[in-house]
């Protein structure tokens, strides 16, 4: 593991999909009296399964959260909220976006006895799933407003809005969500990941242990552990609390996957490739299976093996089509495919590459834009690098660290080392691939010293982050850039 619509418009869109008959203070959209969902079901077992699907969720389980939403529907079967979040990518992978928005639809339209808030709760995952995020993430902001007291929807509109936002004010927010409601341990999982890019490491200590004070059976809490020890370079203690995840949920998928990438990062590349296999097969689910083959072709790459991990990469590119992937899955290989090729490949294959993940209906056109930066600055394109990085900063706001590190990028193929020096300065201090950048710009500067040391520390940091596929990325790309001086 981020467009607002007045309360009556988002009514008048649910009521276009069903007509309803609402209590007039839901009509004016006032805060229900509890300040929280109230739940249309007259089965006790049913809101009591509902509540512990949205606590799963908002903890990373999908799989768990999809047991509860079956509970949910067998002590309520017209329990519609409930079959609306069955429907989700997270609980439901198996199911295409039209599939996953046609089963939202059914339930939505049978729930015309429903409360205002559970049927903007329902309207906004049916948006999400067809792609519309912006109506979705409008609704999120109206049903949190309308139920102050949830913590879940408070959290996403403070993820949808933190975008630009300067770090210090980012965690203040955070800060008055958390003292709002305590004991919503999900909360502390981003926080303790903010309070480490802050270089606050005290306090990113104090977040996780209340997390997992707060949530001892969930699995993710220990995950985020290992995380933060993995950024201290604490391997073998990262490892334990990944264990300590599989202890609590064996089918934790990402567990598998991490200690993979510490073998990876150990040298241990059989052992490696064995992980990240178990990884696809627990996981299961389409994102997990590609995920996995990907991790597989940066086995290859970190080995020196360009071939063979270009070869896997072009093959992801089928299997997400097999798959039935999204937009997003089926453009990705072919994005990742141009930005390798222009590091370790050939060069002429990259606009083709860019190409071919242009050409997938429904890509995110800022995806392609922080891509194609990437490929035509490292193939020595500075025009069309620069070009990619002002779409990209013009999308993302002039404030956007990563928008700087593109900005660098370009600056670097133009030979432009001030201005490449000055971008970085802006990226976020977490940012691998922008000390990768700093360490050839040193050594273009003539700080060879400085620039080794960089490069020695940047060869350390291979290890994954859960849910950032393009972190994930940028390591593999750094290591390689680094290695060339």
């Amino acid at each position: 593991m981020r467009s607002t619509i007045a309360a009556s418009g988002l009514l008048t869109l649910v009521f276009a999909v069903a007509p309803l008959a609402l209590p007039a203070q839901q009509q004016a959209g006032a805060p229900a009296a509890s300040g929280r969902i109230e739940l249309t079901s007259g089965s006790d077992v049913a809101k009591t399964e509902y509540r512990q699907l949205i606590i799963e969720f908002a903890n990373l389980r999908g799989r768990v959260a999809r047991e509860h939403a079956l509970k949910a529907l067998a002590g309520d079967p017209n329990f519609g909220l409930a079959r609306v979040y069955l429907a989700t990518a997270g609980l439901s992978p198996q199911l295409s976006a039209d599939e996953r928005v046609a089963e939202m639809n059914r339930a939505i339209a049978a729930m015309s006895s429903s409360s205002a808030p559970e049927l903007l709760l329902a309207v906004a995952l049916r948006e999400g799933a067809a792609g519309r995020a912006p109506v979705s993430q409008a609704i999120i902001k109206t049903l949190a407003q309308l139920a102050p007291n949830e913590p879940l929807y408070a959290f996403t509109v403070f993820g949808n809005e933190r975008t630009g936002k300067p770090l210090e004010q980012i965690l203040r927010e955070e800060r008055e969500l958390i003292q709002k409601f305590p004991d919503w341990a999900a909360g502390y999982n981003t926080y303790a990941y903010d309070l480490h890019a802050s270089g606050d490491h005290e306090g990113e200590i104090t977040a996780i242990r209340e997390y997992v004070r707060r949530a001892p059976t969930q699995p993710n809490a220990h995950d985020t552990w290992s995380d933060l020890l993995i950024m201290h370079d604490r391997l073998a203690d990262a490892e334990s609390h990944t264990q300590a995840a599989l202890r609590l949920d064996s089918m934790w998928a990402q567990g598998y996957a991490k200690i993979g990438t510490i073998r990876l990062a150990e040298g241990k590349v059989p052992e490696a490739r064995a992980l990240f296999a178990r990884y696809g097969e627990v996981g299961g689910t389409t994102a997990t299976k590609l995920d996995a083959h990907y991790w597989l072709a940066a086995t290859y790459i970190y080995d020196h093996d360009a071939k063979s991990g270009l070869r896997e990469l072009a093959a992801i590119g089928d299997e997400a089509v097999a798959l039935r992937g999204t937009a997003a899955q089926r453009a990705l290989p072919y994005q990742r495919l141009a930005v390798i090729e222009a590091v370790a490949g050939d060069k002429k294959n990259v606009a083709p590459n860019l190409a071919r993940a242009a050409a997938v209906t429904g890509a995110s056109a800022l995806t392609q834009s922080l891509f194609a930066t990437m490929a035509n600055g490292f193939a020595g394109d500075a025009a069309a690098a620069q070009a990619s990085a002002d779409a990209y900063a013009a999308a993302t706001g002039a404030n956007a660290a990563t928008g700087h590190t593109l900005k660098a990028i370009a600056a670097i193929a133009a030979k432009n080392y001030a201005l490449a020096d000055t971008e970085l300065n802006q990226s976020a201090p977490t940012d691998v691939l922008a000390r990768a950048l700093r360490a050839e710009v040193l050594k273009q500067q003539g700080k060879t010293a400085e620039a080794k040391v960089i490069k020695d520390e940047v060869l350390k940091l291979l290890i994954k982050l859960p849910n950032n596929a393009p972190l994930d990325f940028n390591r593999l790309v750094a290591r390689l850039r680094v290695e060339k001086i």
